[in-house]
C-alpha cells in the first residue's frame, strides 16, 4: 500500500503575551488526535492502538546568545552550541471498553514531550471517553481528560543582554501540576453517499488553565497553562478506479492570545 500525505500550515496571530504557554504543534495531526481531544481515545473498533510521533523543527538552529560576533565563536569556554529549535515526541495508547459484547467507551494514555530552547513541557494525560450509539451506526463520544504536567527550564545556558535580568532563567527548575480537558468526536460510516469514515472533533485543552510560578535566586516568572481549543474534521473519498481512497482532514487550534493555526492534510492510501 502506498500512502502519499501532503500537510500546508497557515497561521494566524496577533501580539501575545510572553508568559503564556503554547501547545506543540503537530503536522501530522491525523495520526494523533487522541494528543489534544480525550474523545478519540478508542474511536477504532476491534483494535488496541499505538501511535508515535515525533516533530522537529528547524534543524540545526543553535543559541546563539554566546556567539562573538565579530570572531564567530563562542566567548563561553564550556558553553557548546546546542539546538533550540522546537522538539515535541508524543506517545498515544488506546483501545475500547467492551462489556458483554457492547462498545461502552474508549480508555487511553498519552505521553508528551514538548521542547522549545532550555523551555520543557512533558504531560501524562489518562483518558477516558464514552460512548452514545445512534441509527446506521454512527456514534458520539465523549471524552474526559485527567493529566499530570511538569513544566519549566532545563539546563538553560541564555547569555541575557541584561546581566541579572530577572526574566531570563539562570538555573534549571520545574514544577508539576493537574491538567485537565475535554472533548467530542462524532463517527458516521456513510456521508453524502460518495463518502464515508467522516469524522469530526471538538476539545478544549487546559480547562483549569494551571499556572506555574518559577524562583530561584535570580528570576522570578510565571507562566499559565490557557485554554487550547481544537475543531477537527474529514472523511474518506474512494477513487473511481477503486484503487487507492483519498483522505483529506483539516485541524484548526485557537487559543486566547489570540492565536490560530489551520492545518491542511490530505494522505491517498
Amino acid at each position: 500500500m502506498i500512502r502519499l500525505s501532503i500537510s500546508v500550515l497557515s497561521i494566524c496571530s496577533l501580539v501575545s503575551s510572553a508568559f503564556s504557554q503554547q501547545d506543540p504543534y503537530y503536522a501530522h495531526f491525523m495520526f494523533n488526535q487522541q494528543a489534544f481531544n480525550p474523545a478519540a481515545a478508542g474511536i477504532t473498533d476491534d483494535y488496541f492502538c499505538i501511535s508515535a510521533v515525533g516533530h522537529n523543527q528547524w534543524l540545526g538552529f543553535d543559541d546563539q546568545t554566546w556567539l562573538n560576533r565579530n570572531t564567530g565563536d563562542y566567548d563561553g569556554v564550556d558553553i557548546l552550541p546546542y539546538n533550540v529549535a522546537p522538539a515535541t515526541y508524543n506517545v498515544n495508547v488506546s483501545g475500547q471498553l467492551v462489556i458483554n459484547g457492547v462498545r461502552i467507551g474508549g480508555l487511553g494514555l498519552s505521553i508528551t514531550d514538548d521542547r522549545l530552547g532550555a523551555m520543557k513541557t512533558t504531560s501524562i494525560k489518562s483518558q477516558m471517553s464514552y460512548f452514545v450509539q445512534f441509527r446506521n451506526g454512527n456514534r458520539l463520544a465523549i471524552g474526559g481528560e485527567a493529566a499530570l504536567t511538569n513544566f519549566g527550564f532545563v539546563n538553560p545556558q541564555f547569555r541575557p543582554r541584561q546581566i541579572n535580568d530577572p526574566k531570563i532563567p539562570t538555573v534549571g527548575i520545574t514544577k508539576s501540576k493537574p491538567d485537565f480537558s475535554g472533548g467530542l468526536y462524532y463517527q458516521q460510516p456513510r456521508f453524502l453517499r460518495q463518502l464515508h469514515s467522516f469524522f469530526v472533533g471538538m476539545s478544549m485543552q487546559h480547562i483549569n488553565q494551571a499556572s506555574y510560578r518559577l524562583v530561584a535566586r535570580d528570576f522570578d516568572l510565571t507562566y499559565q497553562m490557557k485554554p487550547h481549543y481544537y475543531v477537527t474534521s474529514g472523511f474518506t473519498k474512494p477513487s473511481r478506479s477503486g484503487l487507492f481512497d483519498f483522505k483529506p482532514s483539516v485541524l484548526i487550534k485557537y487559543n486566547s492570545e489570540p492565536q490560530i493555526n489551520v492545518n491542511l492534510n490530505s494522505r491517498k492510501e
